[in-house]
């Protein structure tokens, strides 16, 4: 399976070949990396590239966008657009990104550039996020925006419960209720996050919407206290509207959330 990213640099996006990459004659010393993880239904890099990684070199940090798997190029034949057919294929996506991601940290660090690195998302980008933070094992600074806890809450309490054939769930003698128990335990097990004797130092930046019609607040606020069970650099807080209000209108927010995670590292483990 092949990975596809961009790198974002300088006034310019390259798409570049892992083979040929002279990082260090490209990037300035003195910049960051910051992965940026896709949002559900993001397919493509416009809109990162766009809206988040070119206003991120005026801060000095670089980034790198992946294109995950099961969306846009790394699209199966058979899949519409951004929906996944299978309950196994969001597995299978979170274990690919979070073997990616990290792959792409030890690579940077290969390059020689150095820690703290970068990873960010929107809502399920946040989440995965999350994942590859806790996994890697490199110091990290964390930036989560509109995600939550664990994918249970988002596929069978929040408005995409709505998008669930329940019913294609089911064996035999079982209700669209009990198909949907069975998915929240599966979730529960599958979103269970690593245990916290991380050896890593991460900071983690979350930002959640106070009317998010998808994430439940419960979820969002059961994210903050994991974390802050795993590190003592931890940032959360609230913004008006929901979920699609928040894309649309709070960018920069999410902007600024990357660059303050970078700070919240430096404060709590520089001092």
């Amino acid at each position: 399976m092949k990975a596809y990213f961009q790198i974002v640099c300088r006034d310019r996006s390259d798409l570049m070949d892992l083979d040929h990459l002279p990082l260090h004659k490209i990037i300035p010393e003195e910049f960051r990396f910051n992965i940026q993880m896709a949002a559900t239904g993001d397919q493509g890099f416009e809109w990162r590239r766009e809206n988040i990684s070119v206003p991120l070199l005026d801060h000095k940090i670089a980034s790198i966008i992946f294109e995950i798997p099961y969306y846009g190029i790394r699209r199966p034949r058979n899949q519409v657009q951004s929906a996944l057919r299978e309950v196994s294929d969001l597995g299978i996506m979170f274990l690919c990104i979070v073997a990616e991601g990290c792959g792409m940290v030890h690579w940077l660090k290969s390059q020689g550039f150095q820690a703290p690195f970068g990873i960010s998302g929107l809502s399920m980008g946040g989440s995965a996020a999350v994942y590859t933070g806790l996994m890697c094992d490199q110091d990290l600074a964390i930036t989560a925006m509109l995600a939550s806890h664990s994918p249970e809450a988002v596929y069978t309490e929040g408005v995409m419960s709505r998008n669930i054939a329940f019913d294609a769930l089911t064996t035999h003698g079982e209700t669209e209720e009990d198909a949907r128990k069975r998915l929240e335990l599966y979730l529960i097990e599958y979103g269970k996050y690593p245990p916290t004797s991380i050896r890593h130092r991460i900071s983690f930046n979350q930002v959640n919407a106070l009317h998010d019609g998808y994430i439940p607040k419960h979820s969002a606020l059961k994210l903050a206290s994991q974390m802050s069970s795993i590190t003592p650099a931890v940032k959360m807080r609230w913004i008006t509207g929901g979920h699609v209000w928040a894309f649309v209108y709070h960018k920069h927010t999410y902007l600024n959330a990357i660059i303050e995670s970078f700070g919240l590292f430096y404060k709590t483990f520089h001092n």
